[in-house]
């Protein structure tokens, strides 16, 4: 399976495989589904269809692949799995596209919620755009809030509010942040990718290059540097070297080579090739 079940936890295994499965979500979602403000459901036929399993359809086999039972002839996807398709970047071409990625990246998927000194984490509900915490866990919060004139449902043990009891709450000066909104945020706080001087640049290059091959290639048109090395251990060796020096670098898997793709880094590389490379027979330009 795609995702292990930990409790209340999901975990991605494989990035290539989470991209892969988001690519392939997506791509239904756009060809037979359609996109609401807080739910996002693939139409599917239902034709039976006969296997070495037994009788099923094709509407039955993806609900199981996505994890949920199938209703009529849609399936709406979990509000976690919904975050598995944010990989997937707007297409200019299809507007379709470009407002399932907005729906994507505006989903509120939890409300954080103070009230005193506690904490309280409110899950949204796909359906009617409602949150919700155990009655249990939030008594503290539904006495605080009543008192401020807000009254919530409480229904099956949780208590539920809508987005409206939400930011009304908000205005009356308790925090309220969605969760969507502290994604922005974190992101936004994010600094952006800086290279090491270039004498500590070129000192690290230096030894590299004792060890390696160093090799800038062009890849859809945007240049990157390789490393090559004569074996694993050592490409191994070069990366936790340039980790170290806070350079940021990828080694494939099965490969005995380390890569580094930061545009500044690349640039700065590229300065000190000249004088540092000019009698080296691994400095190639492709």
């Amino acid at each position: 399976m795609l995702l292990d079940k930990e409790g209340k936890t999901y975990v991605v295994d494989e990035v290539g495989t989470w991209i892969a499965f988001s690519n392939a979500v997506a791509t239904l979602a756009l060809g037979d589904g359609y996109v609401q403000p807080y739910g996002i459901v693939i139409t599917v036929k239902n034709t039976p269809r006969q296997t070495l399993a037994g009788k099923t359809s094709l509407g039955k086999e993806l609900a199981k692949a996505l994890g949920k039972s199938i209703a009529s002839r849609t399936i709406q996807l979990r509000e976690w799995y919904t975050r598995l398709l944010l990989p997937t970047l707007p297409t200019p071409a299809f507007s379709k596209t470009i407002h399932l990625y907005d729906a994507l990246t505006n989903y509120p998927m939890a409300a954080v919620v103070k009230v005193g000194r506690n904490m309280y984490i409110l899950y949204h509900s796909a359906r009617g755009g409602k949150f919700n915490v155990g009655f249990k866990r939030g008594l503290k919060f539904y006495k605080a809030i009543y008192q401020l004139g807000i009254k919530p449902r409480v229904k099956n043990g949780r208590i539920i509010l809508t987005i409206r009891q939400l930011r009304e709450l908000s205005s009356r000066g308790v925090l309220v942040k969605f969760f969507n909104e502290l994604e922005k945020d974190a992101v936004r706080e994010v600094k952006p990718a800086s290279s090491p001087d270039l004498e500590t640049l070129k000192k690290i290059m230096e030894e590299v290059a004792k060890k390696a091959n160093i090799v800038v290639a062009v890849h859809c048109g945007r240049e990157y540097t390789r490393i090559i090395s004569p074996d694993k251990t050592t490409a191994v060796e070069i990366l936790a070297m340039l980790k170290a020096a806070k350079i940021r670098a990828t080694k494939p898997q099965k490969l005995k080579e380390i890569r580094i793709h930061e545009r500044n880094t690349v640039e700065a590389i590229r300065k000190i090739m000249p004088q540092l490379f000019s009698h080296t027979v691994g400095f190639v330009l492709s």
